[in-house]
Parts: structure tokens; C-alpha cells; sequence
């Protein structure tokens, strides 16, 4: 009899350690699956620290302190890879990539003026999976001359016009869904579903959602 329970109490811990070893495997391979929970930060241009006014030519680089956490706060910091750009449009000003610089998305609001985002073959913008660059104000321009690169897509949306003017790589697409659109470029049909051509919109499909 004492080996018939000898026998039992084997078999429940051996069944309660393998009952163990497979939680373990299954909660290791759930935690590489599972998407990642960081999200990107948003950080804002403001190269001129203290004083009032954001609308500055300036570098973008990993080392200077240029940006902020919110609009004009005056606490600079240096810009962190894959976060969101944000750029007030108060004046004609030109931001020159002077690293190579990863980015999610692009917001450019205000009333006036128009951004440059220039840059190199070396010193180029490389998209986040899919990024979009709203441009808000019908009447405002961002030109970004700055090659993009990279495997991600660009979508385009906001009332302004964002104009294309690189030697740009990115091979996700390009994806047009409001405002006036892309510059420096061939549309054939916009309403209901266009064909654009343009070496400055990289490879993949090009995709145009514009009511009209």
C-alpha cells in the first residue's frame, strides 16, 4: 500500500512540474508575441529654449536640445528615434537633418509661413511603419526635400500641401487622404481613385482617397 501512495505522490508532482514548465513556455512565448505597449512620444520644435516663438531655422539632430514635450514650454531636449514631430507654422523657416533621423508622424498646424525639411543621402528621414504627416491649415506648405527611406508607408492627410522633393526610397506606399495634396507630382484622376507617378513618392502602391 505504501508504494502504491509513494507511486501517486510521484505521479501528482511530476504532473504538477510539467504543469509548471508548460505555463512557463507559454507565458515566455505570449510575452515575445505580444506587441510592444510603448507608444511614441510626441515632441515639438523649439530650438530657441525660452523665447516665445517656435518658428526657428534649426538641426535636427540626436544631441541638441531643440525640442520640447509641449508647445513652446521652454524645457528643452534632445530628439529621441521613432517619436512624433510636431511643427508650429508662424513664420518661413527651414529645419536641416544633420543625422540620420527616424520619425512616426508629422504634424505641421499654425496660420502662416511654410516649413522646409532638408537634408542628404546620408542625413535622411527614415518613415515609421506607417507614418502619416498632416499638414493642417489649407494654406500652409511643408516641403520636405530630405530623402525618405526606409520600409514603412507615408500617408498624407490635413487641409495643407505637402510637397515631395527628395530622392525618396520608402517602399510602403504612398497614400493620399485629404487636403490639397502632393506637389511635384502627375495626377491623372483624383476623384474616386487616381494613378499618380512620381520618382519622389519611392516604390509600393500609391493609394488617393480624396472626396470631389
Amino acid at each position: 500500500m505504501g508504494r502504491k501512495v509513494g507511486g501517486w505522490a510521484n505521479f501528482v508532482q511530476n504532473h504538477f512540474m510539467r504543469t509548471q514548465i508548460v505555463a512557463i513556455v507559454v507565458s515566455v512565448l505570449f510575452s515575445a508575441l505580444a506587441p510592444s505597449s510603448a507608444l511614441a512620444a510626441e515632441e515639438f520644435w523649439d530650438p530657441n529654449g525660452t523665447v516665445v516663438g517656435t518658428s526657428v531655422s534649426g538641426n535636427w539632430d540626436l544631441v541638441t536640445s531643440n525640442w520640447t514635450a509641449t508647445i513652446d514650454s521652454g524645457i528643452s531636449n534632445a530628439w529621441t528615434q521613432g517619436d512624433d514631430a510636431n511643427f508650429a507654422l508662424a513664420g518661413t523657416y527651414t529645419v536641416t537633418l544633420t543625422a540620420p533621423i527616424m520619425v512616426g508622424n508629422l504634424t505641421a498646424t499654425g496660420t502662416a509661413g511654410g516649413l522646409t525639411l532638408a537634408g542628404d543621402a546620408v542625413n535622411n528621414l527614415t518613415l515609421g511603419p506607417t507614418s502619416a504627416f498632416n499638414v493642417t491649415n489649407s494654406s500652409r506648405t511643408v516641403t520636405v526635400s530630405a530623402p525618405m527611406v526606409g520600409t514603412g508607408s507615408l500617408t498624407k492627410s490635413g487641409n495643407g500641401t505637402l510637397t515631395l522633393s527628395g530622392a525618396n526610397t520608402y517602399s510602403g506606399g504612398t497614400f493620399l487622404s485629404s487636403g490639397n495634396g502632393l506637389i511635384g507630382i502627375a495626377v491623372n484622376t483624383v476623384s474616386g481613385g487616381g494613378v499618380i507617378t512620381s520618382s519622389a513618392l519611392g516604390t509600393g502602391p500609391i493609394t488617393v482617397n480624396v472626396a470631389g
